[in-house]
């Protein structure tokens, strides 16, 4: 039973089914656990990192010039932009973006039997390891 991952996984079979109805993934052996684990856990822990500092500096670059010209017309809560443009903005920088980096990576040509990951475990979550995607450097540039 997996209990850290707060997801739930169930197997395919006579005492399982009841399992599988109420699951986020439904596997047919345990076999599949694996793959399930290391190939779409890493790739979920990359685009979870990818999405904070992308949505930090997207919400940054909308915010910035509101705050600025807070200044400029004495707080008075008026917006420097129409709400179609932020609605457009928001549409735009929120759904593209993701579309296209969904649709073209892939970073590791995975192989159906799972060879290559077994063989490649350790080098791949490095990056967790070491804290390589949160660091005062990526944050500011």
């Amino acid at each position: 039973m997996i209990r850290e991952a707060h997801i739930g996984i169930g197997l395919y079979g006579n005492e399982g089914m009841r399992a599988v109805q109420s699951s986020d993934f439904a596997l047919g052996e345990f076999k599949f656990l694996w793959r399930l684990l290391l190939h779409h856990g890493r790739l979920c822990y990359l685009r979870n990192a990818e999405l904070i500092l992308y949505f930090f500096y997207k919400n940054f670059v909308l915010t910035l010039p509101h705050v600025l010209f807070a200044f400029n017309n004495g707080f008075s809560g008026q917006t420097i932009f129409d709400e179609n443009y932020i609605a457009f903005y928001n549409l735009f920088y929120t759904s593209w973006p993701l579309v296209i980096k969904a649709t073209f990576e892939q970073d590791i040509n995975y192989q159906v039997d799972g060879r290559q990951i077994r063989k490649l475990y350790p080098s791949m979550y490095y990056i967790g390891a070491k804290k390589t995607l949160f660091t005062w450097k990526n944050y500011y540039f």
